[in-house]
């Protein structure tokens, strides 16, 4: 009894020493396993700090953004029940919830299905700049399976964190009575700046309206000219026609200068001497006519004079 006592003593105590081995293996791992993980979280956390103080763009991808907008949905028969298989599909773009005509139709041959759920995106329809760009109107799309007729109702479009819209070439759009974009910076500096070429279309609400230069002079002295100009309401030449005396001319831009329209100008001379300019509108309202004087004389002379319209 005693021997077997012996040995049981001696079992139990090989036992509680592996068990000891192994519980000190564990908490040696789990030491080494908290070690790695702090250590590695200290990397992470350098790494997030220094990308929050140094952000960098990334680097354009090699192709463009897809032309594809994801769509998914649940297809069941008549009875409800889930379908499985391959059926064609067909997304139709619309500016009403019924009726009217599709702007764009996307054509998929066969579009998953398993237990019902199926993905697809709709293709070819512009969404980079294209049929979406403008942005301000709701637009619907339908959809229909192989011949069936198309689903109703119509599911609407909404809008996404990344817009389509905003891609090259943005379009702004709007109406006259309102503005149609505002720039503003309520601290200091530029509130826009343009880099490379900037144009404006040929219409009556560009920027800048119209320019001239030009020599006004007295019709007598057969000098009166228009060096350069350009007109971005209608495009028309900008005349000019010699005054009675000298430092008189009249510019005609082709175009209501101000009244009504709520335009502008303004005339300066182009000479470093005591020179001046004064235009006033003619009546036919699309013509002014200037005086180039000198300051100190008051008398007129005939010189050259920038005009803007805006």
């Amino acid at each position: 009894m005693n021997l077997r006592r012996g040995l049981r003593s001696v079992t139990l105590a090989i036992r509680k020493g592996l068990e000891l081995k192994l519980n000190l293996d564990r908490v040696i791992i789990a030491i080494l396993t908290l070690a790695l993980i702090f250590s590695a979280g200290v990397r992470i956390g350098e790494a997030r700090s220094a990308g929050a103080t140094t952000a960098v763009r990334p680097a354009a991808p090699a192709a463009p953004f897809a032309d594809s907008i994801p769509i998914q949905g649940r297809l069941t028969n008549s009875s409800g029940v889930p379908l499985n298989g391959s059926f064609p599909m067909t997304f139709n773009i619309y500016n009403e919830p019924s009726g009217g005509t599709s702007f764009c139709n996307s054509a998929n041959p066969a579009v998953p299905v398993a237990n019902g759920l199926w993905n697809a995106t709709i293709d070819g329809c512009g969404a980079g700049g294209g049929l979406f760009s403008g942005g301000d109107q709701q637009l619907y799309v339908g959809i229909q399976v192989g011949s069936d007729p198309e689903m109703t109702p119509r599911q609407p479009l909404f809008g996404v964190p990344y817009a389509q819209g905003l891609m090259t070439p943005l379009e702004v759009s709007g109406t006259n009575s309102n503005p149609i974009l505002t720039v503003a910076n309520a601290g200091s500096g530029d509130a826009a700046r343009f880099g490379g070429n900037v144009s404006q279309q040929r219409t009556n609400s560009g920027l800048v309206k119209a320019g001239a230069l030009v020599l006004c002079a007295s019709a007598s002295s057969a000098e009166a000219s228009v060096y350069r100009s350009f007109n971005d309401v209608n495009g028309s030449a900008v005349t000019i026609a010699g005054g009675g005396s000298a430092g008189q001319c009249t510019v005609d831009f082709g175009f209501q200068i101000s009244g009504s329209t709520g335009r502008y100008y303004v005339a300066s001379p182009r000479s470093n001497l005591a020179q001046a300019v004064a235009c006033n509108e003619d009546v036919t309202n699309t013509k002014l006519d200037c005086f180039y004087y000198n300051t100190t004389t008051g008398g007129g002379v005939n010189g050259d004079i920038e005009i803007l319209v805006y």
